[in-house]
């Protein structure tokens, strides 16, 4: 076991036990939260739950803390496999244009086939998941699917016609990932085919293509300084919505839904 590896297992233990540890707490404390106000007839209130969960906000945070500190500062290095559609991206970099056999042409047709198949494969999954994602709107979006009473029955309604689409899509995009891998492991064999009975005289000499404005696009997004932009975007969206909605009263509707999800669907008081 290498020092990479090393690292990577006491960090794992260490936010592991720090985790179980965390959830048995929390439990405790919801237990006597539950257990001393039994007896008075205010099991729970803000200010009790608030008074109890004080002592677990600096475990929390130091929790959370590792956790962000393992995200932002890897503690290890994981040398991950080139995907099948990295390898046909750069193999396809370094393909002569013109072959000498016919083994070349062959390999040449067989790898635009696959890669129309792949787009094919990718364009009806999308096709599918569009349908079944307008399918669910029209539904949800209908104010009189919602105007009944019975929220039960609601929910349940709701759920018959949106899980199934939900279900379709994610089965659909899972087998277009699973195909697309397979087109893609193809696609490495013809251009490695490519590569072998390429000419490569003229593939010295050829000058370097200019990349095309969606390949400029695509490698800008793959830096990490693009990956730091979207996360730090996704982050700031993230807590401008937790301000608004804590400014607009949602804090208190939510916690007003989680007492009455409490008292009336699990039993608790």
């Amino acid at each position: 076991m290498n020092k990479s590896e090393k690292i990577r297992l006491l960090y794992s233990i260490l936010v592991g036990v720090f985790s179980v540890a965390m959830g048995i707490a929390l439990i405790c404390v919801a237990a006597d939260i539950y257990y001393s106000g039994r007896g008075t007839g205010v099991v729970f209130s803000r200010a009790i739950v608030a008074k109890r969960l004080k002592m677990l906000a600096i475990p929390f945070i130091l929790l959370v803390g590792v956790i962000a500190c393992g995200a932002i500062f890897p503690l290890y290095e994981v040398k991950a496999k080139p995907t099948p559609e990295n390898a046909v991206r750069l193999l396809s970099e370094k393909v002569a244009a013109s072959g000498k056999d016919e083994e070349y042409d062959e390999a040449a047709k067989k790898y635009k086939t696959l890669k129309l198949a792949r787009l094919i494969v990718w364009c009806g999954a999308f096709s599918v998941a569009l349908i079944c994602a307008i399918s669910s709107l029209c539904y949800l979006l209908k104010t009189a699917n919602f105007k009944g009473e019975n929220i039960t029955a609601e929910i349940f309604a709701m759920v018959r016609h949106v899980l199934p689409c939900v279900a379709v899509s994610f089965l659909v995009l899972v087998a277009a990932a699973i195909t697309n891998g397979i087109l893609a492991k193809q696609q490495v064999s013809a251009l490695k085919t490519m590569l072998k009975h390429g000419d490569k005289s003229n593939a010295s000499d050829e000058p370097q293509k200019p990349l095309k404005w969606y390949q400029k696009v695509l490698r800008a997004l793959s830096t990490d300084l693009a990956l730091w932009i979207t996360r730090g975007a996704v982050f700031c969206v993230a807590v401008v919505f937790i301000i608004v909605g804590a400014l607009n009263g949602g804090a208190h509707d939510v916690m007003i839904k989680a007492v009455n999800i409490c008292t009336e669907c699990i039993g608790l008081g």
